[in-house]
């Protein structure tokens, strides 16, 4: 008899919640740098919005990227419920703050960017400390 030790990817909703808050924590530290670029480096805000797209394309696909990578199994489908959760994350932040819902087409870019690192992921090798699982 073989026992299984409990990991926190072993669980969907665990996995998902804590990709979740790693690509959310890449979207910040993206926004922060872009806009630390902008504000130095730049004459006007121009390509304020091409930044702000690729801090979430980048924090949606690593969140898909880290749950396919150690989930193993429905890639795009996870990666693209992880961006739909952070699509309602920052929704509901947006309109906590600032009072304004973001544009619909932001929640195409995160579920396209999930789906592509949660396929990614799938097809990737899984990390060593998971292999006995």
């Amino acid at each position: 008899m073989t026992h299984r030790t409990y990991s926190l990817w072993s669980s969907t909703v665990l996995s998902t919640a804590a990709s979740l808050v790693m690509g959310l924590a890449i979207t910040g530290t993206g926004l922060l740098i872009f806009s630390a670029f902008v504000y130095f480096m730049m004459d006007s805000i121009m390509f304020l919005d091409f930044f702000s797209g690729a801090a979430l394309s980048a924090g949606a696909f690593i969140s898909a990227f880290i749950t396919g990578k150690h989930r193993r199994r429905r890639g795009l489908a996870e990666g693209a419920i992880c961006g739909v959760l952070m699509y309602g994350v920052l929704t509901l932040c947006g309109a906590l703050i600032a009072g304004g819902l973001p544009e619909t087409k932001k929640l195409l870019l995160l579920i396209l960017s999930g789906a592509a690192g949660g396929v990614t992921g799938v097809n990737t090798r899984r990390p060593a400390y998971l292999m006995d699982q």
